[in-house]
C-alpha cells in the first residue's frame, strides 16, 4: 500500500552517507502442547483427526492455525507436518485433512505457536454436499461476511535502556458489507510485555526484556462474526545479538506476483532448516531507518527447504526465503467457481450479489489461513457478476484467473507478505487516478541522467473487447474497438472477452486504455539518483 513520504524521510533519503546492516531473524516457534499418537491406522489417506494420550502442557493454547510436529522421537517432524484444525479435546486431535504423514501409534505430537500459510481443502460428501476444512457447513458465511485482520508486518525492535515501545495498528482490517466494530489485542507468549488501549485499533506494545512476543488480535464486525490475527514482535539487545546477514539475492515484482531472496549466515543455523520457517530480514541503519511500512523491517517470508544449504565443515548456512505468493501458488485444491444469488445463498457455490472482491474473499478466507499471519487487501470494484469461475486447482492461478479476466486487476504479494488485488493504474478512469499517491516528487538534483527506452511494442492492430454488465438478474453485453473499426497499419488483433462492465462508455474507454497502453509499446524512463 503506497504512501507519500514524510518530509523527515525525503530528507534522509537525501542526505550523504546513508549505511546499514542487514540481519535476519529465523523464528523460533514455543512448545505449547505434546502427546502420543494413541491409535492404530488402517489407512495413511484422507486423516483429519486422531486420539491422543500422555499429554503435556495446557490444552487452552492449542489454538486454530498452529503448526503440529510429527515424528518419530520428541520434537521431531520426520514423519510429517500437519496444522490445528479446530479447538482440540481432552483425548481427540483435530488436523487439516492429509495423506502424507506417516502415521503410527505412539508418534510423538508437538503443537508450536507458528502460524503459517495452510491449504484448508474443501471436501465433497457421498450425497454432494459441499464442506470448509473437512467439516465447516455453509450457515450464512456469504451474506455475513467474517472480518479480514489487518495488523501490518511483524516487528523488530532494538532494546536500549529498561524498555522499548512500538505502536501497533489494527485499523486497516475490514469486512465485506460490513464494517469493524471491536478490536482485541493481547500477548499469547512473552511475559516481559504489555499493551496499553489494547481494546482499540492502536494500542501500545511495551517490552523490558529480549525476546519473542506473540500477540493476536481478534477483530469483530457489525454483523457479529469475527476473526483472529497473529502477529510477532522480536526484541533483541547488545547482550542478545541478531545475526548479520550477507544477501545475496533479491527479486522479484508484479509480473512474479511477489519476492524471495537468498541469504548467507556466517555462522552455523541453530537447528535443521523446515519449510514455513518464517525469516524476517532487517536493518540498522546511519542516520536512522526509514522502510515504507515497519521503520527497519524490510521483509518477511518463509523458508524454502528444498533450496536451502547447510555446511557441515565451514558452519556456514545458505537460505531460501519465499514469499506469500509463492506459498500460495504451492497450496493445490479443487477447481470451483461461485455464482450470484439475489436471494438467501444455501450452498458454498453461492454468494450474495456477487462481486470478484467476494469471490476472491471466499478463496483466500476459507480455502487458505493467509488471514492468521498476512494482510490482505482486495480492489474495492464493485462491478456484479452472475458467475465466476476458475478451472485450475492452483489457489494462486486461480485468483489471478478471476482478478484479470473480469476486471484487469492482478494479485501481488509486497515484501511484508501482504496481498493486494489492484487494478492497473492505466486501466482506471484519469479522473479516479488522483486516488494514486505521489512519493516525492524529485527535483533537479535529485537525479544524475535520464535516458529513454521504448518498449517493444506487441504490434497489435485493434483490441476487440467484449463483456457484461450485469444488475443482479440481466446482463447486458457491450462490444468496443479499438482504435477502431479501421485496423492500424501493422500488427494483428487481439481480444479481450468476458469482462465485468458498467456501460458502454467504459467499455470504449478501456478498449482505449489496452490499446493505447496495456499492451503495446510506450515510452519510459530510467533515473539515476545522488544518494
Amino acid at each position: 500500500m503506497t504512501r507519500a513520504a514524510t518530509n523527515d524521510e525525503k530528507n534522509i533519503l537525501r542526505s550523504d552517507g546513508l549505511a546499514g546492516k542487514l540481519y535476519a531473524i529465523i523464528d523460533q516457534p514455543v512448545t505449547v502442547y505434546q502427546c502420543l499418537v494413541n491409535q492404530a491406522f488402517a489407512t495413511h489417506d484422507k486423516i483429519y483427526q486422531f486420539t491422543y494420550d500422555t499429554a503435556s502442557g495446557t490444552l487452552a493454547d492449542v489454538l486454530p492455525g498452529m503448526t503440529v510436529l510429527i515424528g518419530s522421537t520428541e520434537g521431531a517432524w520426520d514423519k510429517g507436518l500437519a496444522r490445528v484444525r479446530k479447538t482440540w479435546t481432552s483425548n481427540t486431535a483435530y488436523i487439516g485433512e492429509t495423506s502424507e504423514v506417516g502415521w503410527a501409534d505412539n508418534l510423538y505430537i508437538t503443537v508450536i505457536d507458528e502460524f503459517s500459510i495452510w491449504a484448508r481443502h474443501l471436501r465433497v460428501d457421498v450425497d454432494v454436499n459441499i464442506w470448509m476444512d473437512y467439516d465447516v457447513a455453509y450457515t450464512d458465511q456469504h451474506v455475513n461476511f467474517s472480518p479480514m485482520p489487518c495488523l501490518g508486518p511483524d516487528r523488530v525492535l532494538k532494546l536500549v535502556g529498561d524498555d522499548v515501545s512500538v505502536n501497533l495498528d489494527a485499523s486497516a482490517s475490514w469486512a465485506l458489507d460490513a464494517s469493524i466494530t471491536q478490536y482485541a489485542w493481547g500477548v499469547l507468549r512473552g511475559a516481559a510485555a504489555t499493551l496499553a488501549n489494547p481494546n482499540t485499533a492502536t494500542p501500545t506494545l511495551t517490552a523490558t526484556a529480549a525476546g519473542r512476543i506473540l500477540l493476536q488480535c481478534v477483530v469483530t464486525a457489525s454483523n457479529g462474526k469475527t476473526s483472529t490475527g497473529y502477529r510477532n514482535v522480536y526484541v533483541y539487545d547488545d547482550a542478545h545479538p541478531p545475526v548479520e546477514i550477507a544477501l545475496e539475492d533479491f527479486s522479484g515484482g508484479v509480473e512474479r506476483g511477489g519476492f524471495e531472496y537468498s541469504m548467507r549466515l556466517p555462522v552455523a543455523l541453530a537447528g535443521a532448516p523446515r519449510d514455513y520457517l518464517k525469516v524476517i530480514l532487517f536493518s540498522e541503519e546511519i542516520p536512522q531507518p526509514i522502510a515504507p511500512v515497519s521503520e527497519n523491517v524490510w521483509a518477511i517470508g518463509w523458508l524454502d527447504e528444498s533450496e536451502c544449504v547447510v555446511g557441515d565443515k565451514l558452519g556456514e548456512a545458505r537460505l531460501s526465503v519465499k514469499g506469500t505468493h509463492y506459498w500460495l501458488s504451492k497450496i493445490n485444491g479443487y477447481p470451483v467457481g461461485v455464482e450470484h444469488t439475489n436471494g438467501t445463498p444455501t450452498r458454498w457455490t453461492q454468494v450474495k450479489n456477487l462481486t470478484v472482491d467476494k469471490a476472491l474473499f471466499h478463496f483466500v478466507y476459507w480455502r487458505s489461513t493467509l488471514a492468521n499471519c498476512a494482510d490482505v487487501f482486495l480492489s474495492g470494484d464493485t462491478r456484479k457478476a452472475s458467475a465466476l469461475q476458475a478451472p485450475t486447482s492452483m489457489l494462486w492461478t486461480q485468483i489471478k484467473t478471476i482478478a484479470q479476466e473480469s476486471i484487469l486487476a492482478a494479485p501481488v504479494c509486497d515484501p511484508y507478505g501482504r496481498l493486494f488485488i489492484e487494478i492497473d493504474a492505466n486501466y482506471l478512469p484519469e479522473d479516479t487516478r488522483s486516488s494514486v499517491p505521489e512519493i516525492m516528487q524529485l527535483t533537479e538534483d535529485d537525479i544524475q541522467s535520464i535516458s529513454f527506452s521504448l518498449r517493444p511494442a506487441s504490434e497489435i492492430s485493434r483490441v476487440e473487447l467484449s463483456g457484461v454488465a450485469f444488475d443482479g438478474s440481466t446482463g447486458k453485453s457491450y462490444f468496443s474497438l479499438a482504435p477502431g473499426h479501421v485496423f492500424e497499419r501493422y500488427g494483428a488483433p487481439t481480444q479481450k472477452d468476458r469482462l465485468l462492465l458498467s456501460n458502454q462508455a467504459q467499455a470504449n474507454q478501456l478498449a482505449g486504455f489496452f490499446f493505447g497502453g496495456g499492451e503495446r509499446g510506450f515510452f519510459f524512463f530510467f533515473f539515476f539518483f545522488f544518494f
